[in-house]
């Protein structure tokens, strides 16, 4: 896998790639604390892992002997668990300092994963995978379902692809708190001091917070969205999370709006590739 960096053939695409990658060079996400393998095998992360498997039917005893990219792997939490369970797991993201801490935990924890500084836009992916994830990227791209139809055509026959995206509705607060903070700034350090992000916190926290307020290129997408790509896309779909009844727009919608309530602000998704 491989990208020519700065992105000169990709125009408008290119300029929101190279604000992104600078903003998460500064910022690597999610950036957490793993010093051994219980740190991403209980607590918060392996429930995370567990419902973004739910979403195509898995559990983490399936990952064994699989397949797996992460596409937008950030700082490569979720590529090393994968390859804990047993995955041939490959990896990318933009940013090479998020790479290069993924590489060092996945050394430190003993497993194998080949990561690549790579872009979505540019990526060359010369096989087919049994389960490809893009969990809280395609949001951070110039065009985020072109995106997924190049992640989709890398998934085998059979194969399963989780999506973990921004929700139209749930994210309304957080957007509304976005605008405030970024009124007349043109930096996100700018909104980042405002939010105390600079301080001397856990350093998950202040990726979470930098990550929340202030990436410079966010979308907003629902359900509904995402169902209409996995049917151009030749998939069905398995299950979101939050869990939506997919027997009727209305009741799709109307899920969304409780969302809204509950400021649920992210969403996963998952679909299995089927034969046309």
């Amino acid at each position: 896998m491989y990208i020519n960096l700065p992105f000169p053939s990709l125009g408008m695409a290119g300029a929101v790639l190279a604000k992104v990658r600078d903003f998460y060079e500064s910022h690597p996400y999610p950036h957490q604390d793993v010093a051994g393998r219980k740190d991403l095998l209980s607590g918060e992360h392996a429930k995370v892992m567990k419902r973004i498997l739910a979403t195509v039917g898995m559990e983490p005893d399936d990952l064994k002997g699989r397949r797996v990219l992460d596409a937008g792997c950030g700082t490569g939490e979720k590529a090393v668990y994968c390859a804990i369970h047993g995955a041939d797991v490959d990896a990318f993201d933009i940013s090479e300092r998020s790479i290069g801490i993924a590489r060092k935990n996945a050394g430190r924890l003993g497993v194998r994963v080949d990561f690549s500084v790579a872009a979505f836009e540019d990526v060359n992916l010369g096989k087919k995978y049994d389960l490809v994830l893009c969990i809280g990227t395609l949001h951070h791209t110039e065009d985020a379902k072109g995106n997924f139809m190049r992640m989709a055509r890398a998934v085998a026959k059979n194969g399963r692809i989780a999506l973990g995206l921004y929700n139209l509705y749930g994210r309304l607060a957080c957007r509304a708190q976005r605008k405030l903070l970024w009124a007349g700034e043109r930096e996100p350090q700018r909104v980042l001091e405002k939010v105390g992000a600079g301080k001397e916190r856990n350093r998950t926290w202040r990726a979470a917070v930098s990550d929340r307020f202030g990436a410079p290129h966010e979308t907003y997408h629902t359900v509904e969205e995402v169902l209409r790509w996995f049917s151009e896309a030749g998939f069905a779909p398995v299950e979101t999370w939050p869990r939506v009844k997919m027997d009727s727009g209305l009741r799709i919608r109307l899920s969304q709006l409780g969302w809204l309530l509950k400021s649920r602000g992210f969403f996963f998704a998952g679909g299995k590739k089927i034969s046309r």
